[in-house]
Protein backbone atom coordinates (compact mmCIF):
# COMPACT_ATOMS: atom_id res chain seq x y z
CA UNK A 1 0.00 0.00 0.00
CA UNK A 2 1.19 3.49 -0.81
CA UNK A 3 1.77 5.73 2.18
CA UNK A 4 -0.95 8.36 2.62
CA UNK A 5 1.36 11.30 3.37
CA UNK A 6 3.35 13.43 0.92
CA UNK A 7 6.44 15.50 1.75
CA UNK A 8 6.36 19.09 0.47
CA UNK A 9 8.59 22.07 0.99
CA UNK A 10 6.92 24.73 3.11
CA UNK A 11 8.31 28.25 3.36
CA UNK A 12 8.08 30.05 6.70
CA UNK A 13 5.12 32.38 6.87
CA UNK A 14 5.30 36.04 7.70
CA UNK A 15 3.97 36.78 11.18
CA UNK A 16 1.47 39.09 9.50
CA UNK A 17 0.05 36.36 7.29
CA UNK A 18 -3.58 35.38 7.94
CA UNK A 19 -4.01 32.58 10.46
CA UNK A 20 -5.89 30.42 7.96
CA UNK A 21 -2.90 30.36 5.63
CA UNK A 22 -0.49 29.65 8.47
CA UNK A 23 -2.64 26.75 9.68
CA UNK A 24 -2.69 25.19 6.21
CA UNK A 25 1.09 25.54 5.99
CA UNK A 26 1.48 24.01 9.45
CA UNK A 27 -0.67 21.08 8.35
CA UNK A 28 1.54 20.61 5.27
CA UNK A 29 4.71 20.84 7.37
CA UNK A 30 3.49 18.16 9.79
CA UNK A 31 2.42 15.97 6.87
CA UNK A 32 5.97 16.26 5.54
CA UNK A 33 7.33 15.12 8.91
CA UNK A 34 5.06 12.08 8.79
CA UNK A 35 5.92 11.35 5.15
CA UNK A 36 9.66 11.33 5.85
CA UNK A 37 9.32 9.03 8.87
CA UNK A 38 9.11 5.29 8.30
CA UNK A 39 6.69 5.04 11.25
CA UNK A 40 4.27 7.51 12.78
CA UNK A 41 5.73 6.82 16.21
CA UNK A 42 9.05 8.28 15.04
CA UNK A 43 7.45 11.74 14.99
CA UNK A 44 7.19 13.28 18.44
CA UNK A 45 4.79 15.83 19.84
CA UNK A 46 7.78 18.18 20.21
CA UNK A 47 8.45 17.82 16.45
CA UNK A 48 4.87 18.80 15.68
CA UNK A 49 4.92 21.74 18.10
CA UNK A 50 8.19 23.01 16.61
CA UNK A 51 6.82 22.80 13.04
CA UNK A 52 3.70 24.74 14.04
CA UNK A 53 5.55 27.46 15.96
CA UNK A 54 8.00 27.92 13.08
CA UNK A 55 5.05 28.80 10.86
CA UNK A 56 3.42 31.19 13.30
CA UNK A 57 0.91 28.80 14.89
CA UNK A 58 1.42 28.70 18.64
CA UNK A 59 -0.47 25.44 19.31
CA UNK A 60 -1.23 22.29 17.28
CA UNK A 61 -4.79 22.41 18.62
CA UNK A 62 -5.36 25.47 16.42
CA UNK A 63 -4.70 23.38 13.27
CA UNK A 64 -7.80 21.29 13.86
CA UNK A 65 -9.23 20.91 10.34
CA UNK A 66 -5.91 20.10 8.69
CA UNK A 67 -4.88 17.68 11.42
CA UNK A 68 -8.23 15.87 11.34
CA UNK A 69 -7.70 15.46 7.59
CA UNK A 70 -4.32 13.84 8.23
CA UNK A 71 -5.83 11.51 10.82
CA UNK A 72 -8.68 10.60 8.45
CA UNK A 73 -6.26 9.81 5.63
CA UNK A 74 -4.14 7.58 7.82
CA UNK A 75 -7.18 5.74 9.13
CA UNK A 76 -8.38 5.10 5.56
CA UNK A 77 -4.88 3.88 4.75
CA UNK A 78 -4.95 1.44 7.67
CA UNK A 79 -8.29 0.03 6.53
CA UNK A 80 -7.35 -0.50 2.88
CA UNK A 81 -7.00 -4.20 3.72
CA UNK A 82 -10.27 -4.07 5.70
CA UNK A 83 -8.63 -4.81 9.04
CA UNK A 84 -6.73 -2.96 11.74
CA UNK A 85 -3.59 -4.59 13.11
CA UNK A 86 -2.27 -4.08 16.64
CA UNK A 87 0.65 -2.12 15.20
CA UNK A 88 -1.71 0.16 13.27
CA UNK A 89 -3.77 0.75 16.40
CA UNK A 90 -0.61 1.88 18.20
CA UNK A 91 0.30 4.19 15.31
CA UNK A 92 -3.19 5.70 15.27
CA UNK A 93 -3.17 6.35 19.00
CA UNK A 94 0.22 8.06 18.68
CA UNK A 95 -0.99 10.12 15.71
CA UNK A 96 -4.00 11.32 17.67
CA UNK A 97 -1.69 12.33 20.53
CA UNK A 98 0.89 14.28 18.50
CA UNK A 99 -1.81 16.03 16.46
CA UNK A 100 -3.53 17.12 19.65
CA UNK A 101 -6.89 15.69 18.61
CA UNK A 102 -9.50 15.35 21.32
CA UNK A 103 -11.27 12.07 21.91
CA UNK A 104 -14.45 13.48 20.40
CA UNK A 105 -12.61 14.73 17.29
CA UNK A 106 -10.95 11.35 16.79
CA UNK A 107 -14.22 9.52 17.39
CA UNK A 108 -15.98 11.69 14.80
CA UNK A 109 -13.33 10.92 12.19
CA UNK A 110 -13.41 7.22 13.05
CA UNK A 111 -17.19 7.16 12.65
CA UNK A 112 -17.00 8.82 9.22
CA UNK A 113 -14.29 6.44 8.03
CA UNK A 114 -16.13 3.41 9.41
CA UNK A 115 -19.27 4.34 7.47
CA UNK A 116 -17.24 4.92 4.29
CA UNK A 117 -15.23 1.68 4.55
CA UNK A 118 -18.25 -0.45 5.47
CA UNK A 119 -20.31 1.12 2.69
CA UNK A 120 -17.62 0.29 0.11
CA UNK A 121 -17.43 -3.29 1.37
CA UNK A 122 -21.21 -3.68 1.18
CA UNK A 123 -21.24 -2.36 -2.39
CA UNK A 124 -18.58 -4.89 -3.42
CA UNK A 125 -20.39 -7.78 -1.76
CA UNK A 126 -23.69 -6.83 -3.41
CA UNK A 127 -22.33 -6.72 -6.95
CA UNK A 128 -24.15 -10.01 -7.62
CA UNK A 129 -27.17 -8.91 -5.51
CA UNK A 130 -26.57 -11.74 -3.04
CA UNK A 131 -24.75 -12.16 0.26
CA UNK A 132 -23.55 -15.70 0.93
CA UNK A 133 -22.50 -17.06 4.32
CA UNK A 134 -18.82 -16.23 3.82
CA UNK A 135 -19.65 -12.66 2.78
CA UNK A 136 -22.02 -12.23 5.75
CA UNK A 137 -19.26 -13.38 8.10
CA UNK A 138 -16.82 -10.96 6.44
CA UNK A 139 -19.19 -8.03 6.93
CA UNK A 140 -19.79 -9.01 10.55
CA UNK A 141 -16.03 -9.12 11.23
CA UNK A 142 -15.53 -5.80 9.48
CA UNK A 143 -18.30 -4.17 11.50
CA UNK A 144 -16.64 -5.33 14.70
CA UNK A 145 -13.24 -4.15 13.47
CA UNK A 146 -14.67 -0.74 12.61
CA UNK A 147 -16.62 -0.60 15.89
CA UNK A 148 -19.64 0.33 13.85
CA UNK A 149 -22.95 0.15 15.75
CA UNK A 150 -25.26 -2.60 14.50
CA UNK A 151 -28.01 -0.08 13.73
CA UNK A 152 -25.74 1.94 11.43
CA UNK A 153 -24.40 -1.20 9.75
CA UNK A 154 -27.95 -2.41 9.11
CA UNK A 155 -28.89 0.97 7.63
CA UNK A 156 -25.84 0.94 5.33
CA UNK A 157 -26.69 -2.61 4.23
CA UNK A 158 -30.30 -1.70 3.45
CA UNK A 159 -29.21 1.37 1.50
CA UNK A 160 -26.67 -0.75 -0.37
CA UNK A 161 -29.29 -3.34 -1.26
CA UNK A 162 -31.65 -0.63 -2.48
CA UNK A 163 -28.94 0.90 -4.69
CA UNK A 164 -27.86 -2.53 -6.00
CA UNK A 165 -31.44 -3.40 -6.97
CA UNK A 166 -31.74 -0.04 -8.70
CA UNK A 167 -28.59 -0.70 -10.72
CA UNK A 168 -29.84 -4.17 -11.62
CA UNK A 169 -33.21 -2.82 -12.79
CA UNK A 170 -31.47 -0.16 -14.87
CA UNK A 171 -29.20 -2.73 -16.50
CA UNK A 172 -32.09 -5.10 -17.13
CA UNK A 173 -34.20 -2.39 -18.75
CA UNK A 174 -31.41 -0.69 -20.69
CA UNK A 175 -31.09 -1.35 -24.40
CA UNK A 176 -27.65 -2.20 -25.71
CA UNK A 177 -26.86 0.62 -28.14
CA UNK A 178 -24.35 -1.51 -30.02
CA UNK A 179 -27.10 -4.09 -30.61
CA UNK A 180 -29.86 -1.80 -31.87
CA UNK A 181 -27.75 0.70 -33.79
CA UNK A 182 -28.06 0.60 -37.59
CA UNK A 183 -29.85 -2.76 -37.75
CA UNK A 184 -31.80 -3.82 -40.81
CA UNK A 185 -34.61 -6.39 -40.44
CA UNK A 186 -34.89 -9.28 -42.92
CA UNK A 187 -38.32 -10.28 -41.61
CA UNK A 188 -40.17 -12.35 -38.99
CA UNK A 189 -39.67 -16.12 -38.80
CA UNK A 190 -41.35 -18.93 -36.87
CA UNK A 191 -39.75 -21.89 -35.19
CA UNK A 192 -40.96 -25.04 -33.43
CA UNK A 193 -39.38 -27.57 -31.07
CA UNK A 194 -40.50 -30.45 -28.86
CA UNK A 195 -37.42 -30.13 -26.63
CA UNK A 196 -36.80 -26.47 -25.68
CA UNK A 197 -37.21 -22.78 -26.44
CA UNK A 198 -33.63 -22.80 -27.68
CA UNK A 199 -34.52 -25.53 -30.13
CA UNK A 200 -37.45 -23.49 -31.43
CA UNK A 201 -35.19 -20.45 -31.83
CA UNK A 202 -32.62 -22.46 -33.76
CA UNK A 203 -35.37 -23.88 -35.96
CA UNK A 204 -36.54 -20.36 -36.82
CA UNK A 205 -32.97 -19.22 -37.45
CA UNK A 206 -32.31 -22.10 -39.80
CA UNK A 207 -35.27 -20.94 -41.90
CA UNK A 208 -34.19 -17.32 -41.69
CA UNK A 209 -30.66 -18.21 -42.79
CA UNK A 210 -31.99 -19.80 -45.97
CA UNK A 211 -33.67 -16.52 -46.84
CA UNK A 212 -30.82 -14.30 -45.67
CA UNK A 213 -27.48 -16.15 -45.38
CA UNK A 214 -25.66 -13.14 -43.91
CA UNK A 215 -27.85 -12.90 -40.81
CA UNK A 216 -26.20 -10.90 -38.01
CA UNK A 217 -28.82 -10.54 -35.24
CA UNK A 218 -32.18 -11.74 -33.97
CA UNK A 219 -34.71 -10.97 -31.25
CA UNK A 220 -37.56 -13.17 -30.03
CA UNK A 221 -40.87 -11.33 -30.22
CA UNK A 222 -43.20 -14.12 -29.10
CA UNK A 223 -42.97 -17.43 -27.22
CA UNK A 224 -45.86 -19.89 -26.90
CA UNK A 225 -46.40 -23.61 -26.56
CA UNK A 226 -48.45 -26.59 -25.49
CA UNK A 227 -48.75 -28.15 -22.03
CA UNK A 228 -48.97 -31.88 -21.34
CA UNK A 229 -49.73 -33.01 -17.75
CA UNK A 230 -48.64 -29.67 -16.37
CA UNK A 231 -45.34 -29.69 -18.26
CA UNK A 232 -44.40 -27.78 -21.41
CA UNK A 233 -44.34 -30.25 -24.31
CA UNK A 234 -43.88 -28.04 -27.38
CA UNK A 235 -42.45 -24.60 -27.94
CA UNK A 236 -43.24 -22.10 -30.68
CA UNK A 237 -41.40 -18.82 -31.26
CA UNK A 238 -41.63 -15.90 -33.59
CA UNK A 239 -38.41 -13.99 -34.01
CA UNK A 240 -37.23 -11.04 -36.01
CA UNK A 241 -33.84 -11.43 -37.65
CA UNK A 242 -31.70 -9.34 -39.91
CA UNK A 243 -28.32 -8.02 -40.92
CA UNK A 244 -26.05 -5.33 -39.56
CA UNK A 245 -26.77 -1.95 -41.11
CA UNK A 246 -23.10 -1.66 -42.03
CA UNK A 247 -23.43 -4.76 -44.23
CA UNK A 248 -26.01 -3.13 -46.51
CA UNK A 249 -25.21 -1.80 -49.88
Amino acid sequence: MARPFVAVEVARSSARRLLGGRKREAGAAVESLLARASRVTQVSQADVNEACVALGVDSPSRVGKEFKSLYRRYLHYCFEDRQLSVDESVELAHLQLILGLSSSDAAGVQDDVAISVYGSAVAEVLEDLRIDLEEAEFLARLREELRLPASKAERILKDGQFEARGRARHQAMSIDDTFVQQRSSAGDFTGRSTTSVEGAINDALSKASLATPQLHWFEVTQISGYVDNGVASQWFVILRAGIDGDDQG
